[in-house]
């Protein structure tokens, strides 16, 4: 899916991320917000004990996250298994030869109005220091005494004294604790036996109120819950047991500190453990009275599957393994995320090229309607990742589309010229080696594909940029923190809206979690510019600029999309009938008898003779009709054409819509809509893809 033009891509610059000028930076690094959700006992024998463990554990998670964006092929990177060092090998190879024959083949290409072949990028085993992925650590935590409130210690003294220079310090976080009470909090404040306890609790729940917004209130899963009133046991259960499912759900990985041989009430840690190993998440133990075990790796046993620790009270089979040591196993987005900042698929200088065109476009568009420092914010910490996305799905695109094309038509190619060596020039035996090396090619360029994932990065980095793009407009109407009516919106227990947009987008397809994530980053850069913004006076403009440059661009986009897919699925259509045409004019001539008279015996040229011809196109004819259902069947052109077709009108009378909007409040109801709209939209596509990779097949 090629963008609007190249519109604007993203950037998510954010105080957090402590950018700078996206202009001399095109590809700053983003780091990776790492959500640990906690669970545990109140009462420790050994709190100092659990501390240590507790501290050498991040240390642990911390050096493997780090060493791995630092050294993507090093001990906590990739594996290094024998077929990806071949594939490595073959990568450079390939790599080298692009660089070389390219330049040719485009000379020729551009001639003829052809496609160019874009040179084969070879990802970076040594990242520099701006391409590396730092760490955010955020703890969700319901602070209780014990185990909450001394994980949440031992985070807040790590970020406030980090000794890992890729861990993002306190200082430059807006916010990196989420406190989730199951209770309000003059409620949850008498459940703490100890002076000592509440005064902690007091203290850790004031770095969950933000440098830049501060929050009144914490995330309460039950906020109309009072002692006063009449509720039972039961029902604070049920409000401890919500505020653990919040607390999964809203986390990637959760830390167990648990003696599974304890009697639990309900709602207790153990609740919370087998809830989580239900969602899938990744569950690491520590038993409090067994520390020498170190922490563990929790993960519900299949049956008849391999060793591990069992845990006595787990109806399920939990077994526990050694904590992995590879940060893909840890977390397969971190993985991602790193992977995105390091590619230089596309260089420095073309980034530079491409955001400071896209810059100058920008504020021509803007001058009048924005007020100059919103431009100049969006200009500078959020459009340069935009850029940078598009033009890495540009890249991947046009990669994509040789490993596409390549196969079915080097081997239609192959077929063609053995057949006519063999028919018309059979002592020209080494033109054999041309088709050897043309399979050879296609089989290499196969696997380099797979190798780089040119596919999926291109799939993968076109629904980021769209997303971004969502989110680069949404933010001129649409905060980050929006105030939140308790009282209204939380009617019973559980029915809580967290504070962070899609709290589990992590392990959702097509980069859902990466769109979510920085949607919500993106949004954050509003703090820079919303006391500028007079909505009295720029609605207007405002109102008028979304309208024009966003969705009447992507309308149009989509206007000549349905029209460009429905042509080239008109063409295909006219090849298809061509091939099956001839095939069955060269069958027809075979039935007649056509040429079969000739005397073999006498001395006819090979190239005069009909039988010949007829039995070259007997093999030919059926190899071209193959590569053009190969190539047919991968495009799709005539659903993309009918979903650009319904696309546009939708859009066109949004953009309408739009630019009436006659307050902030109905414009953001038409900016929600928009990108609802173009989500799912883009979704969709995505998802369609997903089958849809170039295949080497016979």
């Amino acid at each position: 899916m090629v963008p609007p033009g190249l519109e604007l891509p993203h950037q998510a610059a954010t105080t957090d991320l402590n950018v700078g000028d996206g202009a001399q930076r095109p590809n700053p690094s983003i780091p990776y917000e790492l959500r640990i959700g906690v669970t545990g006992h109140r009462d420790l024998a050994d709190p100092d004990a659990v501390r240590i463990a507790v501290r050498d554990l991040l240390h642990r998670v911390v050096t493997v996250f780090t060493d791995a964006s630092r050294h993507p092929r090093g001990p906590h990177g990739s594996s290094g298994s024998v077929t990806h060092g071949v594939d490595a090998i073959l990568t450079r190879l390939l790599s080298l030869l692009s660089r070389v024959f390219c330049p040719i083949v485009n000379l020729v290409a551009r001639m003829f109005s052809l496609p160019t072949w874009p040179v084969v990028p070879v990802s970076s085993n040594r990242p520099a220091k701006d391409e590396q992925t730092p760490l955010k650590l955020t703890v969700v935590s319901s602070l209780s005494a014990g185990s909450d409130q001394l994980v949440t210690e031992v985070i807040r003294d790590l970020l406030q004294h980090p000794t890992d220079p890729g861990v993002v310090p306190a200082g430059r976080r807006n916010r990196y604790v989420e406190a989730v009470l199951p209770l309000p909090v003059e409620e949850y404040e008498r459940t703490f036996s100890t002076a000592k306890d509440l005064a902690t609790f007091q203290s850790l729940l004031q770095l969950d109120r933000g440098q830049f917004v501060p929050r009144p209130q914490p995330t309460v899963v039950c906020p109309n819950y009072s002692s006063r009133e009449e509720h039972d046991d039961q029902g604070r259960h049920e409000a401890y047991a919500a505020a653990g499912r919040y607390v999964v759900d809203s986390s990637e990985i959760i830390l167990a500190i648990w003696d599974p041989e304890r009697a639990e009430k309900p709602g207790g840690t153990a609740s919370t453990v087998r809830y989580g190993l239900d969602e899938g998440k990744r569950v690491i133990w520590l038993h409090p009275d067994r520390l020498q075990l170190g922490p563990q790796l929790l993960q519900i046993a299949e049956e008849g599957a391999g060793t591990g620790v069992a845990l006595p009270p787990s109806p399920a089979g939990t077994v526990a393994s050694p904590l992995p040591q590879r940060a893909k196993e840890l977390s397969p987005n971190f993985h991602k995320l790193a992977a995105f900042g390091r590619d230089n698929a596309v260089t420095r200088s073309e980034l530079c090229e491409a955001v400071a065109a896209e810059s100058n476009r920008f504020m021509r568009q803007a001058d009048g309607k924005l007020p100059e420092e919103v431009s100049r914010t969006i200009t500078d910490h959020i459009l340069p990742h935009v850029v940078r996305a598009d033009q890495l799905s540009l890249r991947y695109q046009a990669l994509r589309g040789v490993a596409l094309r390549l196969w079915p038509n080097l081997a239609a190619f192959a077929v063609t010229l053995m057949g006519f060596q063999i028919l018309f020039l059979p002592d020209l035996h080494w033109l054999a080696w041309i088709e050897i090396a043309v399979l050879l090619t296609c089989a290499i360029a196969h696997r380099v594909s797979l190798h780089e994932a040119w596919h999926d990065k291109w799939r993968n980095d076109r629904r980021l940029a769209e997303g971004l793009r969502g989110a680069l407009f949404g933010s001129l109407v649409l905060a980050d923190d929006e105030p939140v009516d308790a009282e209204a919106q939380y009617a019973a227990c559980g029915r809580v809206k967290s504070r962070v947009q899609n709290p589990l987008p992590f392990y959702s397809a097509t980069q859902t979690w990466f769109v979510s994530t920085l949607k919500r980053m993106v949004r954050q850069e509003q703090r820079r510019f919303e006391r500028t913004i007079d909505w009295t006076r720029d609605l207007p403009g405002i109102a008028g600029f979304l309208g024009d440059e966003w969705i009447q661009r992507q309308a149009d986009y989509h206007a000549r999309n349905a029209s460009k897919h429905h042509r080239l699925a008109r063409s295909n259509t006219i090849c298809r009938l061509a091939i099956i045409s001839l095939i069955l004019l060269v069958a027809v001539l075979h039935a007649l008898g056509i040429g079969h008279e000739q005397n073999h015996h006498e001395q006819v040229a090979a190239f005069a003779r009909i039988d010949l011809w007829i039995g070259w196109a007997t093999v030919v004819l059926p190899a071209w009709a193959a590569a053009l259902h190969a190539l047919a069947a991968s495009e799709d052109h005539e659903r993309l054409s009918e979903r650009s077709r319904r696309m546009a009108p939708l859009l066109a009378g949004l953009a309408q819509r739009m630019r009436a909007a006659e307050s902030r409040s109905q414009l953001e109801g038409f900016v929600r809509q928009a990108e609802h709209l173009l989500d799912l939209e883009n979704q969709e596509w995505a998802e369609s893809l997903s089958e849809r990779k170039p295949e080497f097949t016979g």
